[in-house]
């Protein structure tokens, strides 16, 4: 591997020898659950065949992962080269829209009490087991643990102490974690939100009238040097493993980033939905449909103008610092 030689298989099929494994069943089952929340976004989804396919396997990538439909090498090239890729992983967004619908339609979301805790732990710990312990997944899954325990006990919620006990448990548990693309992207994205998104300081004065204008000015700002400050720290790293550069493709997030959160919602009451009832489940896909055909349009646009990525480029360790 050192000298450059080595491949990275999958297997999509196995056979266990010497004895059945204790965990082979509920691999099995876990295995069924995304076969059926494929199965389930094919059906729901409105339109024609191919299309309808397509706007399937982005539903189910987008809010599932990849673990369970993956997306043709046609469009995941499209996202990769506008640098919306990340998209296509599940992390802290999914994360986030489960426990703050729990917690929202309970109305306890600022100390909700030991019961509703291990609700949303429950529901998390599902939600991991079917989308696959991935590093962004892990990873996402221990700092909302963290902040479930500290908003819980009435405690405040630090952000740095759960970046870095989620990358103390991964590295505990693999040491091998440190040389993952995966947890270096999750971890340099992460880190880069949490020190360029800055809020508004607590005891800055605010005017009492227009304060809603003030609200979105402060969001849209966050949400832009958020975006700033994960592009400038995961492009080294991007650079490196995959040589090339996302430029002016990555004005994509623009549009793509703010529609992919009301995907995300949609994409989970549609699966809870069809537990009850297929057909409930239909209206909900025809809304994320457009939501996905938008996300579609302008990917496919960005990717296409000059200068939508650079490549190849090639960096050494040293240039990427």
């Amino acid at each position: 591997r050192r000298q450059g030689v080595h491949c990275r298989v999958r297997g999509e099929e196995w056979e266990p020898v010497g004895g059945r494994p204790r965990w082979a069943g509920m691999h099995q089952a876990l295995r069924g659950a995304r076969w059926w929340i494929a199965r389930l976004f094919l059906r729901a989804m409105p339109g024609g065949d191919a299309e309808r396919m397509l706007h399937a396997d982005l539903l189910a990538s987008m809010v599932f992962g990849e673990g369970v439909r993956e997306m043709e090498p046609e469009t995941r090239e499209l996202f990769r080269r506008t640098g919306t890729v990340h998209l296509l992983v599940v992390s802290g967004a999914q994360v986030t829209v489960i426990v703050v619908f729990i917690t929202t339609v309970s109305g306890a979301r600022r100390r909700p009490s030991w019961w509703l805790s291990g609700l949303v732990a429950l529901a998390l710990g599902g939600f991991g087991l079917i989308v696959g312990q991935e590093v962004s997944v892990a990873r996402a899954l221990i700092m909302a643990a963290v902040w479930l325990l500290a908003i819980t006990r009435g405690r405040r919620y630090d952000l740095a102490s759960a970046i870095a006990l989620a990358a103390i448990v991964l590295c505990l548990s693999d040491t091998a974690t440190v040389y993952s693309i995966g947890a270096q992207l999750t971890f340099a994205a992460t880190i880069a939100v949490s020190v360029a998104a800055v809020p508004r300081p607590p005891g800055e004065d605010r005017p009492t009238a227009g304060i809603g204008r003030a609200f979105i000015r402060d969001t849209t700002r966050a949400a832009a040097m958020g975006t700033l400050g994960a592009w400038l720290v995961t492009t080294p790293i991007l650079a490196y493993h995959f040589h090339s550069v996302a430029l002016l493709g990555t004005l994509s997030n623009l549009i793509a980033v703010p529609l992919s959160s009301a995907v995300v919602v949609l994409g989970l009451a549609t699966a809870l939905l069809g537990l009850v009832w297929t057909p409930l489940a239909v209206g909900l896909c025809a809304a994320a449909r457009v939501l996905l055909a938008i996300v579609l349009f302008s990917v496919r646009r960005f990717a296409a103008i000059p200068l939508a990525s650079l490549e190849p480029i090639h960096l050494s360790a040293a240039g990427c610092w």
